[in-house]
């Protein structure tokens, strides 16, 4: 609309020569076009604002009184400038409606003038709303918040990551693979005993058995622990990978610690400095607005100095809304990494990742 507006204001005002009276009422007719669609524009603007009231409300509990009390007052007073933005839209109707009937060839000159004064208005109108909606649009983004206390998040971790539960099965084995190379160290005695049972090979009865034909022995084996080099050498070897295994879990451990505190200090910081960027942008979309009041102000108060500072105030607001946005986006990157490195990262049954860790009160993502 802004754009449409701008180019509708251009063709009028760089005309070569003045619009005859048919150009102005043709004009009006369009102005009247763009007139409904700039009070659809203002009249939803009221949602915007109801969207970041609500958005008040919920994170009001979280956030220090004065900056809830800076947020409501910024609330408040697009509030205000919206209704009094509604009473120009009206009058801006009528102001029209009545400048064009007053068209007549002997004053064209003050006409066209009239009407470029009337399109400048409604530039100013959908401008201020365009940062007036910046300013309250920065207030709808919020981050997601991480309730967990670093002792919490690292337990969790510790409980859960797999990686660290395989480490540490491992140190298990090597553990119970000490015990079987100290088992071999042992001598032990065995206790034989065989027996022969046989029938007289004169008989035609299978099952008549004889003692003298049968025999029996019983023996003792005893191998004492006297050479055992080979299983000294491999328990000697077990007990060295049973500590290098148990040291590579502790280094797992403490890396998982490292990466959870990372994690949760990178979420702060990017928590304030998203804050900062919020703020960053509702200035910037406050120096747009005033370089163009000024921009627009009619006879020699404006000069080309106020385009160049408008463009200015403009490049300022793009690149202080693309470091809100990329702020946004290291944050969620980093709270996804804290959830990864939770292994909590895992769907539910409709293909959602799973996020009761960071709402305990709901099983349900949010």
């Amino acid at each position: 609309m802004e754009i449409q507006l701008t180019q509708f204001l251009t063709e009028y005002r760089e005309q070569k020569s003045l619009p005859s009276a048919l150009q102005l009422f043709e004009g009006y007719d369009r102005l009247a076009g763009y007139h409904a669609s700039v009070k659809e524009l203002v009249s939803k603007a009221p949602q915007d604002l109801q969207r970041a009231t609500e958005s008040d409300e919920s994170g009001s509990q979280r956030m220090d009184r004065e900056w809830t009390d800076y947020r409501i007052a910024t609330i408040a007073e697009a509030k205000m400038r919206i209704a009094e933005m509604e009473v120009e839209l009206d009058k801006l109707s009528r102001d029209s409606k009545s400048a064009s009937q007053a068209i007549a060839n002997e004053h064209l000159k003050s006409d066209h003038e009239a009407f470029l004064k009337i399109i400048r208005r409604y530039l100013a109108i959908v401008s201020e709303m365009y940062v007036l909606q910046t300013r309250v649009k920065a207030y709808h983004v919020e981050l997601q918040r991480v309730e967990l206390t670093p002792e919490a998040a690292i337990n969790i971790a510790l409980e859960n990551r797999l990686d660290l539960l395989n480490q540490r099965a491992r140190v298990v084995d090597e553990w119970r693979q000490i015990q079987v190379a100290a088992n071999r160290l042992k001598g032990f005695l065995d206790i034989t005993v065989n027996g022969d049972i046989a029938t007289d090979p004169d008989s035609d009865n299978p099952f008549d058995f004889s003692s003298s034909a049968s025999g029996y022995r019983a023996g003792l084996r005893f191998d004492g622990p006297l050479n055992r080099q080979a299983e000294r050498n491999v328990y000697r070897a077990q007990l060295i990978q049973y500590q290098q295994s148990r040291r590579r879990y502790m280094l797992a451990e403490d890396q998982i610690v490292r990466e959870v505190r990372r994690d949760l200090r990178d979420l702060e910081t990017n928590r304030v400095n998203f804050e900062i960027a919020r703020q960053s942008l509702i200035t910037a979309a406050r120096q747009v607005e005033e370089a163009r009041d000024q921009l627009l102000l009619p006879g020699p108060a404006s000069d080309s100095s106020h385009t160049q500072d408008t463009l200015n105030a403009l490049s300022s607001m793009l690149q202080a809304k693309n470091a809100l946005i990329s702020i946004w986006v290291d944050y969620e990157t980093t709270r996804v990494q804290l959830l990864l490195d939770l292994e909590a990262l895992q769907p539910d049954p409709s293909s959602e990742p799973a996020d009761f860790f960071f709402n305990p009160a709901s099983e349900s993502p949010p």
